[in-house]
C-alpha cells in the first residue's frame, strides 16, 4: 500500500500532465485548472489519511476561516507545482 506522499505525487504528476495537454499555450494569467483536472487530484486527497485527521477543520488565516476540503486544497496544491 502506497504512503500519502506517493500517492499526492502521482496524483499531482497526472494534473500537471492533463493541464499541459488541455491547455498547451497558457499565460501566466491563465487559465487556471478546471473541474476535469481537479477532481481526480482531490478524489486522491480524500483517500489520504493525513488529509482526513483534519478534513472539515477551519483554518484561520487574515481574519477569515475557510474549512479545509478536498477541492479547496486541491486548487491550492496544484497552484504550488
Amino acid at each position: 500500500m502506497a504512503d500519502d506522499r506517493d500517492l499526492l505525487i502521482a496524483a499531482l504528476e497526472t494534473a500537471i500532465r492533463a493541464y499541459h495537454e488541455k491547455y498547451p499555450r497558457r499565460t501566466l494569467l491563465g487559465p487556471g485548472p478546471d473541474s476535469t483536472i481537479l477532481e481526480p487530484l482531490s478524489a486522491t486527497l480524500s483517500e489520504c489519511m493525513a488529509f482526513q485527521s483534519v478534513h472539515d477543520h477551519i483554518l484561520f488565516s487574515g481574519g477569515s476561516g475557510p474549512y479545509l476540503s478536498a477541492p479547496w486544497l486541491a486548487e491550492r496544491l496544484f497552484g504550488i507545482r
